[in-house]
C-alpha cells in the first residue's frame, strides 16, 4: 500500500483515505 500512499501524496497532497484505498483493493 506504500505505493498507493505515495501516489495519493503526489496527486492530492494528502495520505490516502479508507474509501480511496478500498477502491484499489
Amino acid at each position: 500500500m506504500a505505493t498507493i500512499q505515495g501516489v495519493y501524496l503526489a496527486l492530492f497532497g494528502r495520505p490516502a483515505d479508507p474509501t480511496g484505498l478500498s477502491y484499489f483493493n
